[in-house]
């Protein structure tokens, strides 16, 4: 099954519990992004996912890695390593990220030189959580060459059985300086604009409800004393009339 997009596209309101699926035209399949980190860049909030380990673990760490176990699940080959043949018109490819990240320990010890660093090898992609934009992705992966002996080529029968890295790649994009103030005028002005209107709002309808409250408390104050004053005078004129009628 195809899932994702080829990253440069996001659905908004992203999510930290969420995972980003993209599809990978260059290995063949699809793969998932899970949330490592929050940081701001130029004052913009920024989610930054990257591809994690299990998507590259052997079948006994993630028996989900089983379909790409070709052509039976007796070929899977160790965790960190996908085989390419499939869609590489049958050659021997296998592919990885750069120096073998993530992968078993058997696949390091069959070639010696490699330093993996998760900062600098693996995969990224940095997202604006409201819009969803990518900011910087980084599609790093290594073309190695599946070898073995050949018993019918002399000097290839004592050939040891590795994957020989070929070359990797490092295809990344980032938003230029345009692109950081564009968004800044367009969603982030707007966006501050509105909350200010929002909350300018919401102070004067407070104030509003504090000044009747006191205006209501204030004209009790000022009518209660009145109606007694009428009362008393009232009464004390009504006495004397009385009084002479009788």
């Amino acid at each position: 099954m195809l899932n994702g997009t080829d990253g440069s596209l996001n659905p908004p309101f992203v999510k930290k519990d969420q995972k980003l699926w993209l599809f990978s035209s260059d290995i063949c399949r699809s793969a998932y992004l899970i949330y490592d980190k929050e940081y701001k860049y130029q004052n913009i909030k920024l989610y930054r996912f990257v591809v994690p380990p299990e998507l590259y673990a052997n079948v006994s760490m993630n028996p989900d890695n089983a379909g790409f176990c070709t052509p039976t699940i007796a070929n899977c080959l160790p965790g960190g390593l996908l085989n390419g043949s499939s869609c590489q018109q049958g050659a021997p490819v296998v592919f990885s990220l750069p120096h073998f990240l993530y992968a078993d320990q058997v696949v390091h010890d069959m070639v010696g030189g490699m330093n993996p660093s998760k900062e600098e090898h693996q995969i990224l992609f940095d997202a604006e959580p409201l819009t969803g934009a990518s900011f910087f992705v980084d599609k790093r992966v290594q073309i190695n060459i599946d070898t073995k002996p050949y018993p019918e080529i002399s000097f290839l029968k004592d050939f040891p059985k590795s994957f020989f890295p070929i070359l990797w790649l490092n295809e990344s994009a980032s938003a230029t300086d345009k692109v950081v103030h564009d968004f800044k005028h367009q969603v982030q002005t707007p966006q501050t604009a509105a909350t200010a209107v929002e909350y300018g709002l919401l102070s004067i309808g407070v104030l509003l409800v504090i000044v009747m409250i006191f205006v209501l408390i204030r004209r009790r104050q000022v009518t209660a004393p009145l109606k007694l004053n009428i009362n008393e005078k009232t009464t004390d004129e009504t006495k004397p009339l009385l009084s002479g009628t009788t």
